[in-house]
């Protein structure tokens, strides 16, 4: 900023006339609030009502200030003239086009009705409200509907999205499928190794980015995982073009590499983690005080609280028997034992048999990554400590193995919970709130179906054996059309299973065409919201800037609306302020300094520490309060009543891929692997039409290995066509040498108006894991030609 460019308080008009600014321009407080995780703070400038400009806003804290290509475009996707200005029926068939212009008295009315006629007719649950991140904000956010449904006793969909290797990981460290894993990003900065797997970070994730530059400049060694060449790839130490699908086999590699040099922590092994607790031959449980008699053990007597579990027993080395875990200062690590009759090994010990068969020399055939170089990186995290692995998400039907391997790494080297040493994916929020009033005004609960299992529900009728029609859905904050997988299905049977379909949102989208009713929602600078982290430190609050455009209106208020013509008024009776104030109101907020008079002044409070240490003390919230790499019993990451068969999840293995293995007898037909990444140019499927980011990304385009494009005539710029036995789509090669031979990838987000023909998503396949429940994105065969 110019030293005449005097910046105004939030909100305040300007007092001076600086060169090229407004005497009557505003400036607000606000945030950009999409599913990147970083939650930037920015300063939307107004004059005359109207968004001019966004700008950095400073965090208490100056090394998370930060803006992106994105959150500068703000002022063309509020100012949009083709965004959604009034309500809509639809008048054709679904995908049509046709509309008609209604009132919102008509729209709420017509919803109202068709949603008490369901109910009245169908159940509670034939109503299903369906959204994902298209707004992390508390109040107008993905989370905002749940208040609602929770009244109607509803259906909340699950998105089913990204949580495949976040559950493998979440199982061993007990956050389950909660993002909240790894240390602040800022954190980064004090590791001396970093792990990036499989993420594009300089693109999804830029603000991250340069605390492992950071890192690098105070000589951590960066490594990359990853089949493609990406920015990060060409900035790290060292690129590792791992054959994709094979993650879980190369972790496991690195786990042996560690346990067969002796590179782990003892200590920590012992102390923080199950690898002492004894596993019985017959069960797979864990032996308890309660499966001997205490004469067996030699233990005190103890007076079990029959509201918690038996204490754990393992094998003291000093005494040569079975004892209670509080009583023995040297448990064994490794062992196979008797007691009363039990046979058991230690969780290590079948660690150590399980892995026995991923050597280097093995996996190098599964991978395709040398010996030398699966050792040098094992070691290297063994060694130069603390190391943190910065993970993307595994998008291939093996997820689950993967992240239950990278708890592995972490347990055996002690990389966690230390400054520069986590791993996983971020995502503390509501650390310090009490949301449960909010969400669950009178207690009651909405189901919850992922979405990768609707096509269950919809041939079945029913969900966990009981009767289950969806005849209404209403879907906010995503667009599921365009960003869930084998967007065919969707299109042609999934959707048609379903009456009426209401999509809110504030552009036209591949999911807004194929609705019933379309409502327009305001943009984030129109409304007021809540904010906290993941990426940075804070709560905040984001202003509202200027007035809903044309007739579109925050979500929260479609809520009121459709409360008061439902019954719930009563619940609803409260300003955007006065929920943030039934949020906030807990003693953890007031011990952090946030509170209402303070928030409405300061607009930001830092309310974790800088760098701040998850899972601080390694206590970890599991049933033992140890990193649990032996899962004792293994469950599916939500309920759908279907049984998994735990004797195979206690403990990871390399598992094929569904689809995308050059074993697959499918692989003569398609040969290639498709991959959809993530780019700085859009968030998912939102900015997909932003005229400056178009000026410097203009049309959706794939790329292809020279190799397999010389084999097939293709050069860059031809018109090709991607196509398997789900779809196609028609779009314009790129040669590339930094993507691996024998795959191809396609930049998400791009809608279907934006292709010559078909779809990205056409392609995907939507695969059903019961234990997962992850829609696999990159496990998916194709064929490229060119037109």
């Amino acid at each position: 900023m110019g030293k005449n460019q005097e910046r105004t308080s939030p909100g305040k008009l300007a007092e001076g006339k600086p060169a090229g600014m407004s005497p009557k321009e505003q400036i607000f407080s606000c945030m950009c609030i999409g599913n990147c995780q970083s939650r930037c703070r920015l300063y939307v400038h107004v004059r005359e009502g109207k968004v001019v400009k966004t700008s950095l806003a400073p965090f208490p804290d100056p090394r998370y200030n930060r803006i992106c290509l994105r959150g500068l475009c703000h002022v063309q996707r509020i100012n949009d003239q083709n965004r959604l200005k009034y309500p809509m029926k639809r008048i054709g068939k679904r995908g049509e086009g046709k509309w008609e212009r209604i009132t919102w008295d008509e729209a709420i009315n017509t919803i109202v009705n068709k949603f008490k006629t369901y109910q009245e007719s169908f159940g509670k649950q034939s109503v299903a409200f369906s959204a994902v991140s298209g707004n992390m904000g508390f109040i107008n956010g993905a989370y905002s509907a749940h208040r609602l449904a929770n009244l109607m006793q509803a259906t909340l969909t699950e998105h089913s999205l990204d949580m495949s290797d976040t559950y493998g990981l979440g199982r061993v460290i007990g956050s389950g499928s909660s993002f909240n894993q790894r240390n602040d990003p800022a954190d980064l900065a004090n590791a001396k190794t970093i792990l990036v797997w499989a993420a594009n970070i300089t693109d999804s994730h830029p603000h991250d980015w340069r605390f492992i530059a950071d890192a690098q400049e105070t000589g951590a060694r960066v490594v990359v995982i990853d089949p493609r060449f990406t920015t990060a790839a060409a900035k790290a130490d060292q690129h590792i073009p791992i054959r994709p699908g094979t993650d879980p086999a190369l972790a496991l590699s690195m786990v042996q590499v560690i346990i067969e040099e002796k590179l782990y922590d003892l200590p920590y092994l012992l102390d923080h983690t199950v690898a002492p607790f004894l596993v019985r031959d017959d069960t797979g449980k864990f032996l308890r005080q309660s499966d001997l008699r205490n004469s067996e053990t030699n233990s005190e007597t103890i007076k079990n609280d029959p509201k918690k579990p038996s204490p754990y027993i393992v094998w003291d080395i000093e005494s040569n028997q079975g004892k209670v875990l509080s009583e023995v200062k040297h448990p064994a690590l490794e062992g196979s034992f008797t007691i009363s009759g039990i046979n058991v090994k230690t969780a290590f010990s079948l660690l150590k048999e399980s892995v026995v068969q991923y050597t280097p020399e093995a996996v190098t055939e599964i991978c395709e990554i040398k010996p030398n170089t699966i050792r040098d990186v094992a070691r290297l995290y063994a060694n130069q400590k603390p190391a943190s692995i910065y993970t993307g998400f595994i998008q291939y039907d093996n997820g689950l193995q993967t992240g239950h391997a990278w708890g592995i790494l972490a347990s055996l080297t002690g990389n966690i919970a230390k400054p520069g040493a986590s791993l996983g994916h971020t995502g503390l929020t509501g650390y310090n709130l009490n949301l449960i009033p909010y969400l669950f005004p009178r207690g009651k609960q909405a189901s919850y179906v992922p979405w990768i299992y609707l096509q269950e529900v919809f041939e079945t009728g029913k969900f966990k054996d009981k009767p289950h029609p969806i005849k209404a859905m209403y879907i906010y904050c995503s667009n599921p059309v365009s960003n869930a997988t084998n967007q065919n299905k969707i299109i042609n049977t999934l959707l048609p299973e379903v009456e009426f379909i209401v999509a809110v949102d504030q552009m036209e989208t591949d999911t807004t065409n194929y609705a019933d009713m379309v409502l327009p929602e305001a943009h984030w600078f129109e409304t007021v919201d809540f904010v906290q982290g993941p990426d940075q430190p804070t709560t905040t609050i984001s202003e509202k800037a200027v007035e809903p455009a044309y007739e579109s209106k925050s979500d929260m208020d479609i809520y009121r609306l459709l409360a008061k013509g439902l019954g719930f008024e009563e619940f609803f009776k409260y300003t955007d302020e006065e929920f943030i104030q039934m949020m906030i109101d807990t003693d953890q907020a007031r011990s952090a300094g946030l509170t209402w008079e303070r928030l409405q002044k300061e607009k930001v409070i830092q309310t974790l520490p800088s760098c701040w240490i998850n899972w601080k003390g390694d206590k970890f919230p599991t049933p033992s309060g140890r990193l649990e790499f032996y899962l004792e019993n293994p469950k599916p990451r939500l309920d759908c009543g279907v049984p998994i068969d735990q004797s195979k999840e206690h403990l990871p293995s390399f598992t094929l891929p569904a689809e995308a293995w050059h074993d697959n007898p499918l692989k003569n037909k398609y040969p290639l692997i498709y991959h959809t990444e993530r780019v700085r140019w859009r968030l998912h499927s939102q900015w997909a039409t932003t005229p400056w980011l178009r000026e410097l990304d203009p049309e959706p385009t794939v790329k292809i290995n020279p190799v397999d494009a010389a084999a097939r005539g293709i050069n860059t710029g031809d018109m090709v066509e991607i196509f398997n036995d789900r779809g196609h789509v028609v779009l314009k090669a790129i040669l590339s040498d930094g993507l691996r031979p024998g795959m191809v990838s396609v930049p998400k987000g791009w809608q279907r108006k934006q292709f010559k023909e078909g779809s990205y998503q056409e392609l995907t396949l939507d695969h059903l894991n019961t234990s997962s429940y992850n829609q696999p994105f990159y496990d998916v065969l194709c064929e490229i030609r060119k037109i």
